[in-house]
């Protein structure tokens, strides 16, 4: 059962990701005939990111620091992300979260900034459209929002 659990959260995840992140990749669910250092929990060609999942019945089971640094120890080099899920004994399950180390997050903050500032309405995303608003003109009598401050340079 176990087993089972992980290895559905994993499919799960790799499917959110095929078709929400990642349209066009050929992600699947990573080999877990493994130790763990030669493959991805999820993985395709291409992918920029090291996923690690973990699905348990408790809370402290699925912890995403302990995630992270295993992803961290065994990756290619690409960015760890962390995807766990907390199931209970009754069947409740909380929504799934993901985290990543504080440098990756900041790294995607940075480019939802820039999308924020330079991308067309249309091209965004709902979820950023709030966060987003058109520009007010003189015409409807709203105030526009203050510019942001210019974005840091990029570290390579």
């Amino acid at each position: 059962m176990r087993r089972a659990k992980g290895n559905k959260f994993m499919q799960l995840i790799a499917k959110r990701l095929r078709e929400e992140a990642f349209p066009g990749l050929e992600i699947h669910k990573g080999d877990q005939g493994r130790k763990g250092s030669d493959a991805a929990d999820v993985d395709a060609p291409g992918l920029p990111i090291w996923p690690e999942c973990k699905h348990a019945g408790t809370i402290g089971k699925a912890n995403p620091f302990k995630a992270i640094i295993q992803a961290e120890e065994v990756s290619d080099g690409r960015p760890p992300v962390a995807f766990c899920r907390v199931g209970s004994k009754t069947g409740e399950r909380y929504a799934p979260i993901m985290a990543v180390p504080l440098g990756f997050g900041l790294e995607l903050l940075r480019a939802w900034r820039h999308c924020r500032e330079h991308a067309p309405q249309a091209l965004l995303p709902p979820l950023l459209l709030p966060a987003c608003p058109a520009p007010a003109t003189p015409s409807d009598g709203a105030a526009s929002a203050p510019p942001l401050p210019p974005l840091p340079p990029e570290t390579p």
